[in-house]
C-alpha cells in the first residue's frame, strides 16, 4: 500500500537481474506465511529479508544480506556491515518518513497517484 515501498521494491527487482528474490506483500497469505515469526502488529513497522530455515531480518539489519543477493552489491554490503548502527540510523530515517518519500516520487511521476 505505501508508495514509497513500491517504488523501492521495483528498484531492487530491477537490480535483480537474475531473478533470486521473490517479493510478497506483507498482508498476503504468502506474506502472512514467510513472516509467522514476526508479531503480526510488528509486520508493518518495517521490510523483511526471509531467508530459509525461517530467518527473518528486518529493517537495517537486513540491508546487507539482501545487497549480498544483488548482483556487484557485495561492496555497498560491506560497508552496511561495518557500520551497522549508521545502517540502521539511516534505515529508520528513510522509513520514518516513507510518506513524504512516496508524496515527492508521485509529484514527480515516478509512482502512480492512487
Amino acid at each position: 500500500d505505501c508508495g514509497f515501498c513500491v517504488w523501492s521494491a521495483g528498484l531492487i527487482q530491477s537490480w535483480d537481474r537474475n531473478g533470486r528474490l521473490r517479493f510478497v506483500a506483507i498482508q498476503s497469505a504468502a506474506g502472512g506465511q514467510l513472516l509467522d515469526a514476526v508479531p503480526e502488529p510488528r509486520r508493518l513497522e518495517s521490510w523483511h529479508l526471509a531467508r530459509s530455515g525461517d530467518e527473518v531480518l528486518s529493517g537495517g539489519e537486513a540491508v546487507a544480506p539482501l545487497l549480498r543477493s544483488l548482483p556487484h552489491g557485495a561492496a555497498i554490503a560491506r560497508l552496511a556491515e561495518t557500520w551497522p548502527s549508521a545502517t540502521g540510523r539511516c534505515y529508520r530515517f528513510v522509513a520514518g518518513r516513507r510518506t513524504l518519500f512516496g508524496r515527492i516520487l508521485r509529484r514527480l511521476g515516478r509512482i502512480p497517484s492512487d
